[in-house]
């Protein structure tokens, strides 16, 4: 299920038919990485990121 949202937010974004929130591509850059052996703590990227939301 979490692979055909973010299959359809692509398809979205690529359409240029849909706009990606700020929220929304954080969430969709947590998704892309999760699995991946160089993202060391899951909790600290989605911190690190909201961090940012609240800067601008």
């Amino acid at each position: 299920m979490k692979e055909n949202k973010n299959l359809v937010l692509s398809n979205r974004l690529i359409k240029g038919r849909y706009q990606l929130t700020k929220e929304e591509q954080i969430c969709l850059d947590l998704s892309n990485s999760w699995d991946s052996s160089k993202l060391i703590s899951k909790i600290g990227f989605l911190r690190g990121k909201l961090k940012q939301l609240n800067r601008k």
